[in-house]
């Protein structure tokens, strides 16, 4: 499915981020699973796309195909928290320590959000 500005403002998108979405793809993007997960890591909101741009039966699809990647991710934080509250660490480097720790779950959970997105939106 192609993904215009005008879909996006349409679906209450703010200007700002209207502008910096169509800066990065142009004014149309049509959605494959490759280009989905080839910008799963560019700070698209995925939640807001979700939310916003998909049917109610697609938003429940997407939302089944993500559940395993959102425990893992889940999991990996709270272990990664854990830790962190464990540590006299200075905020800076605990932090650096958590994002570490909760990297490799955190862009799994992103492949699977965008991909979901994708097969849910084109469905």
């Amino acid at each position: 499915m192609i993904i215009t500005a005008e879909i996006l403002r349409k679906a209450g998108a703010c200007k700002p981020e209207v502008a910096r979405l169509t800066s990065l793809y142009g004014k149309r993007v049509d959605v494959t699973e490759e280009w989905a997960l080839e910008h799963a890591h560019d700070r698209v909101d995925w939640g807001w796309a979700v939310e916003n741009l998909l049917s109610e039966p697609a938003w429940r699809a997407y939302r089944e195909a993500t559940e395993p990647a959102w425990r893992t991710y889940d999991e990996a934080k709270t272990s990664a928290w854990r830790v962190y509250e464990e540590h006299d660490e200075t905020g800076a480097a605990a932090w650096r320590a958590y994002n570490k720790a909760t990297a490799a779950a955190r862009r799994a959970f992103d492949e699977a959000c965008a991909l979901a997105f994708a097969r849910a939106l084109n469905a």
